[in-house]
């Protein structure tokens, strides 16, 4: 188990508290901007400083869902970030890049790559030879065919179906229970079925 301290104590910071924290990663402490919280995890993890305090150069998990914040947090660390893989996931001769978070219940096929600082959430299902670049957040219950390449920096939201052999550019955004049927080349925000550019 390696000891690390936390960056955050929002909604994701809880969940990754409540799937890794004794199993995989020993939590020590956690920075956040909003001081200390006695009410996060009952006061069982110290309060280690606001986020002008982090240090560095130790073991850090982001424990943020924002992808421009956790890239932020990201970028600066000096210390690679711990890769956490939840016991339930199944990871299937794939390629998972450092500081990336598979959650519970997440399905990742063969050949597939996941980018450095990804969060792949519960019960996401990302099928064979898939590509998930650097800082994406892929959302609970996704799924994601065969042979999709997903951009840098994107948000995937809640149920979202992606076809097989689609291409994503960077810094899309798509909301939940979207459906994606061809490519995406232009980067901004899409929803609907089949996914039209808001």
């Amino acid at each position: 188990m390696i000891n690390v301290k936390i960056i955050g104590i929002g909604g994701h910071s809880r969940s990754l508290v409540s799937n890794f924290h004794g199993d995989i990663i020993d939590i020590v402490g956690y920075y956040d901007d909003k001081g200390s919280n006695e009410e996060f995890l009952l006061g069982k993890i110290k309060f280690s400083g606001l986020f002008e305090a982090i240090d560095w150069n130790s073991k850090i998990v982001i424990g943020v869902g924002d992808n421009n914040k956790r890239s932020f947090f990201y970028e600066k660390m000096k210390v690679v970030a711990p890769t956490l893989v939840h016991q339930t996931a199944i990871i299937n001769n794939s390629n998972i890049n450092s500081g990336s978070q598979i959650f519970p219940k997440s399905y990742i096929g063969v050949n597939s790559i996941i980018g450095s600082n990804c969060i792949i959430n519960t019960a996401a299902v990302i099928e064979h030879d898939s590509i998930i670049s650097d800082n994406c957040h892929i959302s609970v219950g996704t799924i994601i065919c065969g042979n999709v390449h997903v951009g840098k920096n994107c948000f995937i939201g809640a149920g979202v179906v992606i076809k097989d052999s689609v291409t994503i550019c960077d810094n899309v955004t798509i909301g939940a229970g979207s459906v994606v049927v061809s490519n995406i080349n232009e980067a901004g925000t899409y929803i609907g079925c089949p996914v039209k550019k808001i």
